[in-house]
């Protein structure tokens, strides 16, 4: 009994010991700069290709649907090499495989001929490119920053043990904007099986082309993501060896994938690209609005806050309208719909469905109805960044070892969780508002916490993180 208990425990302490390894601290952003789309690109090639028909339709926008993942792929090739001031994209995906490789070439060619490249691509699938990401890196007019990166460029498993809350939220945003002129958006990502180029698999998919009013909007999108927390330059990431030299990089794309090459180079000439560069292509005109997901940036800096303080608040006003759409029971279903589809979570309806509504089945037999089912705005309680809340958060981050010093807990909740701006947005939405921005809370191990003593609450756990030795 002796022994299994000590067995029990050991694994336990390998558990715990793995999951804090995962805690590793990430860079300071300080050295970051800010940066935004190019607004002055009238004058490149697709912006005169474009102008006659934009003017004819001010404020409106054209579009033009691409069902075939060939022609996807050809329009992104066509466009890169059409690109003279700049190139933004961001992704969930981008694979190492043909069709990635030859879109990182588009993007060293088009650095090298002096065009602006901004990468925003998701960490959470680049396992083993560091030293692509590295060679990207390194040339002067590209700039690679990665979404809620792993500290650690090893398991990634220990990462999400370590870093759960932070690292299970991920950028599944995708537009490929060149020039701010033109902008591919829609559900794929960079991957043969998104192309049709795959051996095995095809994904049907769609993506859509557009161009005038709209395009300025997806770049501010663009932007939102590119300058949030979230976003970490590269070289403060990766792991810079083994190194990858350009005509190393170069060599690998033109002999490894020479099928590829002429796969690209035949797509590359589709009607549909030729046309636009020529300003033929007949787009549908009609009007347009982005629409997205402000909450996955990990809300925003201070300093794009200071900066753009109505944007920050139509930022949480959109939050509140969309938790407000969602509490009510009769749109989960068209909730689950979009969360259960392929570019989010992938999984059946039923599974996303049920569980809005507070329907439960074990497998064993017992099916219940929960009462407390998942509320999303709960009259604004459920929405309000309670400041013990965050208070309590700091505590656990000192309680592990993630702060070594006791901070100011409540000045510090009270600079993030910015009071004030959500209380601007409710009244722009008619949202009410606590009284009190603290709150006393009964947790699931019996202690209350009121956020009077958080120093005292914080030190008060038995089970912690160990001193450093």
């Amino acid at each position: 009994m002796r022994r299994q208990a000590s067995r029990a425990f050991t694994g336990w302490l390998l558990v715990v010991s793995l999951a804090l390894a995962g805690c590793a601290s990430r860079p300071s952003l300080e050295s970051r700069t800010p940066s935004h789309a190019l607004k002055d690109t009238g004058s490149t090639r697709l912006g005169q290709a474009i102008a006659p028909e934009a003017a004819r339709r001010p404020g409106l926008s054209g579009i033009e649907a691409v069902t075939d993942g060939r022609v996807g792929f050809g329009l992104r090739v066509a466009l890169a090499r059409a690109a003279t001031r700049s190139i933004d994209i961001h992704t969930f995906i981008w694979k190492s495989d043909e069709t990635g490789t030859l879109l990182f070439e588009e993007m060293l060619r088009a650095a090298e001929r002096g065009v602006r490249v901004r990468l925003l691509l998701d960490d959470v699938n680049t396992k083993g490119m560091d030293p692509t990401f590295a060679l990207l890196d390194a040339q002067p007019d590209i700039e690679l920053r990665l979404y809620d990166p792993f500290i650690g460029r090893g398991s990634r498993t220990l990462g999400m043990l370590g870093d759960f809350e932070r690292l299970n939220r991920r950028m599944h945003n995708k537009s490929f904007t060149v020039d701010n002129q033109v902008s591919i958006i829609g559900g794929r990502n960079v991957a043969n099986e998104y192309f049709e180029a795959g051996d095995d698999v095809s994904f049907a998919d769609i993506d859509v082309m557009v161009v005038g009013s709209v395009v300025p909007a997806i770049s501010t999108e663009f932007d939102l993501y590119w300058n949030s927390a979230s976003a970490y330059p590269a070289r403060l990431i990766i792991d810079r060896s083994p190194a990858l030299g350009r005509a190393e990089f170069a060599q690998r794309a033109q002999d490894a994938i020479t099928d590829a090459r002429k796969y690209a180079d035949a797509i590359a000439r589709t009607p549909q690209a030729q046309a636009l560069l020529a300003g033929e292509l007949k787009f549908e005109w009609t009007s347009a609005r982005v629409v997205h997901d402000p909450e996955k940036t990990l809300s925003s800096t201070a300093e794009f806050v200071a900066k753009n303080p109505n944007t920050a608040r139509a930022m949480t006003a959109a939050v509140l309208e969309a938790s407000k759409y969602i509490d009510v029971m009769a749109n989960r279903k068209k909730v689950a719909e979009i969360i259960a589809d392929k570019s989010y979570v992938n999984c059946p309806v039923e599974v996303i469905d049920q569980r809005l509504e507070g329907n439960y089945d074990n497998g064993n037999g017992r099916v219940w109805k929960d009462p407390d089912y998942m509320k999303f705005y709960d009259d604004g309680t459920a929405t309000f960044p309670y400041l013990s809340d965050g208070m309590w958060f700091l505590t656990q981050h000192k309680r592990w070892g993630l702060l070594k010093e006791d901070p100011d807990y409540l000045a510090v909740a009270q600079k993030i969780n910015q009071v004030d701006i959500y209380r601007q947005a409710a009244a722009a939405t008619n949202t009410p508002v606590p009284k009190e921005p603290m709150r006393t809370s009964k947790l699931i191990d019996g202690v209350v916490w009121d956020g009077k003593n958080p120093k005292a609450y914080a030190a008060g756990f038995k089970l912690k993180a160990m001193k450093d030795a």
